[in-house]
Parts: C-alpha cells; structure tokens; sequence
C-alpha cells in the first residue's frame, strides 16, 4: 500500500507496520524491514479510501496500522463509497518532475485513477508515481496547469521553395536569415562556460535547438554530432541549444544515453532570433559568421546532407575564368 522513498532516492514498495520519530518499519515480500527515520524521505499512500475515509468522516484514523475485521472494514468502505462532491483531491508527482491535480476515483491493478479539470478521466501506473500530495498540499497546488503558457501555431517547416519546387539549399529549405550575420548568441553551457557565438568566426558553428521531451530533436541530434566528430574543432563545432528545461532534466537525459556534447542553455531568447518556434531548427554558420544552411524538422538523409555542406563550406568551389576566344 506504500512507496518509501529514501534520501538517496532509492524506493521500496510494502506496507507500512509502524512509524515513530526514530524509526520506520515496512513488511515488503512477507519481511519485515526496520530502518531508521533519518534515511527517509517521504512515504507515497497508495490506498486513498482510508485517506477518504478520513476527510468524508472527519475521524482521525488513531491507529490505522491495527489489523482490522475483514467485514467491518467492507461495510465501513460502503459508506464512504466517493460521491461526485466528496473525493479526494492529490497532486501527482510523476517521474521527469509531471505534475498533475486529480480528483481520485480508483486506486486497483496497479493503476491510479482520476478526473483532472484541464485532460478529464486519467489512468496514471504505480510505477511511474513518485510523489502524492494531499490535504492543504494538494489544496495549495495549481488546479490548472500551464494556464500562464500562450498557445501559437507552430509554422510548417520550410522544406520547399513557395511553388513547390526542390529548394535551393544544399541543406534544409530557404529561410530569411540565409546569406545574412547570424544573430548573436551568448550562452551559459552545461559545464558552466560561457560561449559567445561572436569569438568563433574563422570556423563553421552548428546551432541545434532542441528539448529532451521532442522525439524528432532525439533522432536528429546523435545523427548530428556523429557528423561534426569527423572534423576538428578548429573546422567545426556543435551546441546543442537545448530549451528551457533544467540542468538537472538534460543532464539526467544524457547520462542514460551516454551522450557527450556541448549543451546551451538557452531560456527561449537565443532560439526566437533563430526563428526557433518548432524543433529540431539546424543553423549552420559558415566561417564569416553569416547563416549558410537552415534546416527545419527531422529526415532520413540528414547525415548525408549535412556532410556534403560542411564540405562545401570548407572546400568553395573556385570561380573559373573563360578561356579567350581568338579572333
């Protein structure tokens, strides 16, 4: 009926037998485990009619951990059975820090069941719960999530030119910033450093925009950097711009996939001079610090594209002169 969560994150799942201000006992696979108070963290109740049982009832629960007649206990889960206005109200805490504000209905086989104002009837797995709060917890938290987010149709990405012909560019579609100075960037990093877009000209920079939770960015990325790895430095670099998530939530990502790169932390500023609006967004600045290829959304021939513009950026075909016509 319980997720004890320790201080070092570990979790166990059982029943909690008893619980004083210096220790905690759970019985987890018929064992019974004692450990002391210090090493935990919270406790998550996985059975919310007792919970209900005490809000409907307005009767302190003085020793919920005593065995109880099996027949008391259905007759009394009876007359608490949920009404539309007596529920209980949690705040789930899911892994990647989700939150969401439920009004429970169910809690069996594994799965935890609610009404939420904002998505209606949600099911939500044991597994991926971390956290519930109750009471003036659940109370205090937002009732509608992301109501100070400004919702804005993301534009198609530009793959084509405006009759539909093939576009121009070697890499991704046209775009304004083509042929123009790239706007500057100036970025805290992952590790802490400062890049400053601006003291790199002389080599080609490769700005990717991107987020942990979008499966295109994902995809793209890893193609990408394989890419840049098979120049030096001196000739190409990556950042990977990621937006506006935590330095926790990207590093947690890329120790999983253990991926080693240059990560931006760019707060949305940096991407809305790019025209970032939807991503993955690849700008690739040549060596005079102008925009040379923009490239918008994922494909199966990135690599291949991509390789042949650095080249291109690198080796410039030469102008050649026209051999003199004799008179």
């Amino acid at each position: 009926q319980h997720i004890v969560c320790a201080t070092n994150s570990d979790l166990l799942r059982g029943d909690v037998i008893s619980l004083t201000k210096d220790s905690l006992v759970v019985r987890s696979f018929e064992e019974q485990k004692h450990y002391p108070r210090s090493l935990i963290s919270s406790i998550v109740w996985l059975h919310p009619d007792a919970l209900l049982n005490e809000i409907t009832n307005n009767e302190p629960n003085t020793n919920e951990f005593e065995e109880k007649d099996e027949t008391k206990a259905q007759q009394k889960v009876e007359v608490i059975a949920p009404s539309e206005n007596k529920r209980q109200v949690v705040q789930v805490i899911m892994q990647g820090n989700r939150q969401m504000t439920l009004e429970l209905t169910s809690s069996k086989d594994g799965v935890l069941t609610g009404d939420s104002a904002v998505l209606g009837k949600c099911e939500i797995p044991f597994d991926e719960i971390c956290e519930l709060r109750m009471g003036k917890f659940a109370s205090e938290a937002r009732d509608v999530p992301y109501s100070d987010w400004e919702a804005h149709i993301a534009p198609a990405p530009v793959l084509e030119t405006a009759d539909g012909s093939e576009s121009s560019q070697m890499f991704g579609g046209d775009s304004p910033l083509v042929g123009k100075a790239a706007p500057n960037a100036d970025v805290k990093l992952l590790d802490g450093t400062e890049f400053t877009l601006n003291a790199h000209k002389g080599k080609i920079v490769i700005l990717d925009f991107w987020a942990t939770w979008c499966g295109p960015c994902i995809a793209e990325l890893p193609k990408i950097a394989g890419v840049v790895n098979g120049y030096t430095e001196d000739q190409v670099i990556l950042v990977a711009m990621n937006q506006e998530e935590s330095k926790e939530t990207i590093e947690e990502f890329l120790t999983k996939r253990n991926w080693t790169m240059t990560v931006g932390l760019d707060s949305g500023t940096i991407g809305a001079k790019y025209g970032a609006s939807s991503i993955p967004l690849t700008v690739v600045i040549n060596q005079k610090g102008e925009v040379a290829f923009v490239k918008s959304g994922g494909s199966s021939d990135t690599e291949a594209k991509l390789k042949a513009a650095i080249d291109q950026l690198l080796n410039p075909p030469t102008e050649t002169t026209p051999a003199a016509t004799e008179n």
